[in-house]
């Protein structure tokens, strides 16, 4: 069962739930059992253990604590530190942090912070896996498509079981029975298949769900996560969203969405559906590059106008969805009045697309090499970098030269710290 959690409203910015990240013993395990007990600090406690520090046996656990005063975190920081550096504890802290959006994510526990709009745009795009993280126990019901009251179940207007009003009898079963881990499997049959991983021999279930050996019985949680509430004056866990975090915060969160090797357009969309909102318009597209380099040390682009045509193009529709389309080949802007979507002017869609071989020499490749200076004004693109020339008889294509006189030249290319073709434009 998921923890109760509430979005923290207090004004004064001061969280009213922390999460301390440490190597825990099972001394520290008791204690925390047992926090919430009269006279003790905790009005709700809880233990979470990643799956990937269980795996990798790191002995890394979050302990997460409402207690029943905080004036200021630096304060309550100082009163934990003592008490669990102190024996019997005397355990490794690596730091003290507000229970944000991040770590709410992380600990799936679902999303507080999610508003409808959010959550019906990863509706309509199909988002599942937004989706999951805002509603971790509703995981059956979103995989089968039940996503028709899901804003409502954000704003609370509707209880989450709702969800199974969508379906017919058997779904509903079936979305029960895996909500709660309450499959009953027959005897195998040699003709079903696993749904899982459709391998043969599947045992069935009432409500149609079919499993092999492997995967009949219902898979264990990904987080291990033990939490209590006080008797007395018992409060959820309580959910601050920051207006301002520190750069490497942010990069762990988007981090914690995707993956190490997730794309600029990919890391630009989880950066506008979380920090956007808390930025100036003018600045948002700079600081996410500022951010992206971070995430990836080997993006070195520091400003837009470096980045290629096409990915700039990506780029900006993130930011701005009815952003002008850009040339694939020196990015200038394409205005509608043009009635162009690809390049700007044919000598673009030249010098993007050169001949494949040359006319002169069957068979043989042109080379991209540097454009010279008679070629260049003669496809009328001064500065254009690049132009295909034959690798035998030095024949160049664009070039009012049909033969280049004099010797071969020799093959080049252009260096690699050389400006790219896309910067030697003016962008308009």
């Amino acid at each position: 069962m998921i923890p109760p959690c509430a979005k923290d409203v207090r004004k004064d910015g001061v969280p009213s739930t922390v999460v301390v990240k440490m190597k825990a013993d099972n001394n520290v395990i008791q204690w925390a059992s047992v926090c919430t007990a009269p006279g003790l600090d905790g009005r709700a406690v809880g233990i979470v253990h990643l799956y990937q520090d269980i795996d990798a046996q790191t002995g890394i656990v979050y302990m997460v604590i409402t207690p029943r005063k905080i004036t200021t975190l630096g304060n309550y920081k100082s009163i934990l530190m003592r008490k669990l550096s102190a024996p019997p504890f005397e355990v490794e802290v690596e730091w003290i942090r507000g229970l944000d959006r991040r770590l709410q994510r992380l600990f799936e526990w679902g999303d507080c912070w999610a508003d409808t709009a959010q959550i019906q745009t990863a509706i309509d795009d199909g988002d599942k896996r937004t989706l999951v993280k805002c509603f971790p126990a509703l995981k059956a019901a979103i995989s089968l498509g039940y996503t028709e009251h899901l804003p409502a179940v954000a704003e609370g207007q509707k209880p989450l079981l709702c969800l199974m009003d969508a379906g017919v009898a058997k779904e509903k079963l079936y979305i029960e029975h895996e909500l709660s881990n309450s499959h009953v499997f027959s005897e195998r049959g040699k003709n079903w298949e696993c749904t899982v991983c459709n391998s043969m021999l599947a045992a069935r279930c009432v409500c149609g769900a079919q499993r092999c050996k492997l995967h009949e019985k219902p898979p264990d949680p990904l987080h291990k996560t033990v939490w209590k509430q006080s008797e007395n004056d018992g409060a959820p866990f309580f959910v601050h969203d920051p207006k301002w975090m520190h750069k490497e915060h942010k990069v762990e969160w988007i981090r914690d969405e995707l993956s190490d090797e997730a794309t600029l357009t990919d890391f630009a969309q989880v950066y506008v559906r979380f920090f956007a909102d808390k930025m100036c318009a003018d600045k948002r597209r700079r600081a996410c590059l500022e951010l992206y380099r971070t995430f990836n040390p080997d993006f070195k682009h520091k400003k837009e106008s470096e980045l290629p045509p096409v990915e700039l193009q990506e780029f900006q529709r993130v930011f701005e969805p009815e952003a002008s389309p850009r040339c694939h080949w020196c990015s200038k802007q394409l205005l509608p009045e043009q009635g162009k979507e690809t390049y700007c002017s044919s000598a673009c869609a030249k010098a993007a697309n050169p001949p494949r071989g040359c006319k002169k020499c069957p068979g043989e490749d042109f080379s991209l090499v540097e454009v010279p200076r008679h070629c260049a004004a003669a496809a009328g693109a001064p500065g254009m970098n690049g132009m295909a020339r034959c690798k035998s008889c030095g024949h160049a294509a664009f070039c009012e030269l049909e033969v280049v006189v004099g010797k071969k030249r020799k093959e080049s290319s252009s260096s690699s710290s050389a400006p790219q073709h896309w910067t030697k434009r003016r962008r308009s």
